[in-house]
């Protein structure tokens, strides 16, 4: 197993230290409207919120997003080989597509119920 040079591990450090801001600032700034799309609604305003996380598929986009990251900092460091990356990759554009179609239908299926 080979080691990694003190540039390897300071450029690690960096990937992590401004992956850790930037998450910071889109937590802050989901709480920030979501607050105040909560502050001045009647009911219903928790499961319109769901509904709308759930259409966005705000789960799927954050899990690509770290496994990207994950792949690209396991392949800088080389743990995986290309080969590995590609089919990383290559799984997550047909989760990716695979989705996105299934969307779609689902969404004509809402809007064409008596079809």
């Amino acid at each position: 197993m080979e080691q990694l040079d003190a540039g390897a591990y300071q450029y690690l450090s960096d990937i992590a230290l401004y992956s850790t801001i930037v998450v910071g600032m889109v937590i802050a700034g989901v709480t920030v409207v979501m607050s105040f799309a909560f502050y001045r609604t009647t009911s219903g305003g928790a499961a319109s919120m769901v509904h709308l996380i759930e259409r966005a598929g705000v789960l799927q986009m954050i899990t690509v997003l770290v496994i990207v990251v994950g792949a690209g900092i396991l392949a800088t460091i080389g743990k995986v080989s290309a080969e590995g990356i590609i089919s990383i990759l290559s799984g997550i554009a047909g989760y990716v597509l695979g989705n996105s179609q299934r969307s779609r239908e689902r969404a004509k299926r809402e809007t064409d119920p008596g079809e």
